[in-house]
């Protein structure tokens, strides 16, 4: 199985050599690696293909293309553009004119990959069928756990072995689908693409109703993978998350509330136009947020949401 490993980067140079390091010790390697540096400067293109020294496995691919659409545009001077959905968006063109690839997984320019990243990917997207993989994102402030992992989580999604998630709440929380670490086989690729652009009539994977500002594009598409049917996998516990380097979010860029907001729009609206194009695969009800969270974690899949109504 020919796997493509795709690192969209934003200013991310210093993360680059270490990034580099721990691809090459990798026990599976991936096929190809795009190193998809968003708007690079002209210094920072240097500097990369410097740190990168000819390395034969890894390509860098500057993105310096705009996207046609930009459905969250900030509205204060000088705050930049968010855009790694169309940066991920650029590596599903990558996928499409290189039909011997047969999955990619996505990690960040800040995310060292573990030894058996690709490795525990690959076993779980083998097969023709559309599949969605998550992995762990493991950082120093949870002594190199993922959150979702630690005592209190109300999304422990993680077990010995690799689990589909089945619990809609958990898609809602926007617990599950986080695009630091997180892969697809081209089946499923071509689904997403088909499915945005039946609904929204843009052909892409990644909605660029959240380019411009930062957060949701990731919780949105594990709602669209829940609703229409994807299944999504939770990788089996193991040395294959990637371990994030700490910052603090960026405060021009994000706004928890507003996030929240758009995405509970984006959601009634997807399950609207799945339901008038008969593609609501799971025949989900459209429950307010706060009630899912209130109830949902209490139930699993099999639960009757009726009483919600």
């Amino acid at each position: 199985m020919n796997v493509l490993l795709a690192i969209p980067a934003r200013h991310q140079n210093k993360y680059l050599a270490e990034m580099r390091d721990a691809i090459n010790a990798m026990s599976v390697k991936p096929y190809h690696v795009l190193y998809m540096a968003d708007r690079p400067t002209s210094k920072e293109r240097v500097e990369a293909l410097s740190i990168l020294d000819g390395d034969p496995l890894i390509e860098y691919f500057p993105i310096i293309s705009k996207p046609q659409y930009v459905g969250r545009p900030k509205m204060t001077y000088g705050v930049e553009w968010f855009l790694t959905g169309h940066v991920r968006n650029c590596a599903a063109d990558y996928i499409s004119m290189h039909p011997e690839i047969d999955a990619v997984v996505f990690i960040d320019g800040d995310c060292m990959p573990e030894k058996d990243l690709i490795k525990s990917h690959m076993e779980s997207l083998e097969g023709d069928t559309p599949k969605v993989t998550v992995g762990q994102r493991k950082e120093s402030i949870h002594n190199w756990h993922d959150q979702r992992t630690k005592p209190g989580s109300n999304c422990k999604i993680f077990n010995e072995l690799p689990t589909e998630v089945l619990n809609e709440v958990m898609f809602v929380d926007s617990g599950v689908v986080w695009t630091c670490n997180f892969g697809m086989n081209v089946a499923a690729l071509n689904e997403l693409r088909m499915l945005n652009k039946t609904l929204y009539g843009r052909d892409e994977a990644f909605s660029s109703d959240f380019l411009g500002t930062w957060g949701g594009e990731d919780g949105f598409i594990g709602l669209e993978c829940y609703y229409y049917g994807i299944p999504v996998i939770a990788l089996g516990k193991g040395d294959n998350g990637i371990r994030h380097k700490y910052h603090d979010r960026p405060h021009d860029k994000y706004d928890h509330v507003a996030f929240i907001n758009f995405l509970e729009e984006k959601r009634e609206r997807l399950i609207y136009l799945l339901n008038l194009y008969n593609m609501n695969n799971r025949n989900c009800l459209f429950i307010k947020r706060e009630q899912l969270i209130e109830f949902g974690y209490e139930f699993d899949q099999h639960r009757d949401w009726g009483m919600l109504l």
